[in-house]
């Protein structure tokens, strides 16, 4: 069959659903003859990942900045096809690294349609702007400057000079993940011309993450600078929270004109919002903690918010008491976010009163003694806040996600979490089953997930 005998819409559907399964069956197809290499080469280039190192590669079809040089000098029309970069850089030998940012600030700046950017360290390994030779780095710069530009990610990388951001004008969404020590100051080694007055003014999402040893705190206070254009409206905020101590770093983005116009507001917060609750011999929970005011966000200031989406770990912990070998007791303690969830619903000196969903992902421990303590857990704080907002406001559907896979490993043993023992579970717990008998709860046990639409 000749490829001009099926409609292009067959042949996007075909060659899009090799691309994204096995990249390596495309370039199969690519060489069956010259038809088809041009017709699936847009499909084959669409995305590029490039490396500093050919050695060192994230991804095994990634290619070293050398061949895709020479893959250019001998097909320089597949440069018009790559939408999207993805760039991982590794720290090693000064001169090999030297002579491959050369070559990699050369090529970058062959590709003049690029929606989206992604600069890394490799395999999660820090690199540093500051050493990257000055030709990538003038390249790097320029095609920030394309108009065709959406999506720009920086992660895991450290004195990226964040105001190279302000030339961004066609950005629509930005991913700082793991940036450490970004530099503020103007002054730049590089050539360039004055930003442009609208700077990021067309931004849409924001997504801030913290890994070790990385700052919030220079990303943050650049975002909401006088600088900031004041046309920013965002409209989704994705937060990762890796240590409480930088909730008020967090709380002063929220009150930032940018975030004024949020409608969606996603968090990660992992282990860090837990209470903790201690069980007696009769497995009933007794709190032993509670988060501080401190560390509860106020969401008064985003008065556009539509859908909040939490998502936290339950932890679990088993104390023994022993005499020598003999164990005199035991009990059990379990780590929740709930109760700080709860508060984060409740504490908004103005009512959420555009809010309509809420997601709350949980991701439970490998113990089946913890997960089944949730049904003793006290509920009834999170169904009134909830309750309140269906019944006087907006919200119309709350979904508590409990993420678990059915078989985990625990000590070397494998642990099987039973879905329906623990939607029974759940069903048993008496203000949720309250809520289920009122028609407002409902249990979804192919995603394992509670769902309260409103009435």
């Amino acid at each position: 069959m000749q490829p001009q005998t099926l409609p292009p819409e067959l042949w996007d559907s075909i060659f899009s659903f090799l691309y994204d399964d096995r990249p390596a069956s495309l370039r199969s197809c690519a060489g069956v003859n010259k038809q088809f290499s041009e017709l699936v080469e847009k499909y084959l280039y669409r995305k590029v990942t490039i490396t500093n190192h050919g050695g060192l590669r994230a991804y095994p079809e990634a290619y070293s900045a050398e061949q895709m040089a020479k893959l250019l000098q001998n097909k320089p029309h597949i440069s018009s096809y790559v939408r999207s970069l993805n760039i991982e850089t590794y720290i090693f030998d000064t001169s090999i690294r030297i002579r491959s940012e050369k070559v990699l600030g050369h090529t970058i700046s062959l590709f003049p349609k690029l929606t989206e950017i992604s600069l890394s360290g490799c395999h999660h390994i820090m690199a540093s702007w500051i050493i990257f030779h000055g030709e990538f780095q003038k390249s790097f710069a320029h095609i920030l400057r394309l108009p065709t530009l959406e999506t720009l990610t920086i992660q895991d990388m450290r004195q990226f000079p964040l105001h190279l951001l302000d030339y961004c004008t066609s950005l629509k969404t930005l991913r700082l993940l793991r940036v450490q020590a970004a530099m503020l100051g103007l002054h730049s080694p590089l050539a360039l011309p004055s930003p442009p007055a609208q700077g990021l003014s067309n931004l849409l999402t924001l997504e801030l993450s913290k890994g070790v040893g990385a700052d919030l705190g220079p990303l943050i206070f650049w975002f909401i600078s006088p600088k900031t254009p004041s046309t920013i409206s965002l409209k989704a905020l994705h937060i990762h929270l890796t240590h409480l101590y930088d909730a008020p770093l967090i709380q002063l983005l929220l009150n930032s004109k940018p975030a004024d116009s949020v409608k969606s507001l996603y968090m990660n917060v992992n282990s860090q919002v837990r209470t903790v609750f201690h069980a007696n011999a009769y497995n009933e929970l007794h709190r032993t903690s509670s988060p501080s005011n401190e560390q509860i966000w106020d969401l008064s200031s985003l008065t556009s918010l539509q859908t909040i989406e939490i998502s936290a770990s339950i932890d679990f912990a088993r104390v023994v008491s022993r005499y020598g070998s003999t164990i005199l007791n035991a009990s059990y303690v379990l780590y929740s976010p709930i109760p700080w969830i709860t508060r984060l619903l409740e504490k908004p000196s103005l009512p959420l009163i555009q809010l309509r969903s809420v997601v709350i992902v949980l991701t439970l421990p490998l113990s089946i003694d913890a997960v089944l303590l949730l049904g003793k857990m006290d509920w009834k704080p999170l169904t009134d806040i909830i309750w309140l907002l269906a019944r006087r406001y907006s919200l119309r559907s709350v979904e508590i996600r409990l993420m678990t896979s059915s078989h985990q490993h625990f000590h070397g043993e494998t642990v099987t979490h039973d879905v329906q023992e623990i939607l029974t579970m759940l069903e048993d717990n008496q203000h949720l089953e309250m809520l289920i008998r009122k028609g407002i709860l409902k249990l979804n046990s192919s995603e394992l997930a509670i769902t309260f639409p409103s009435n």
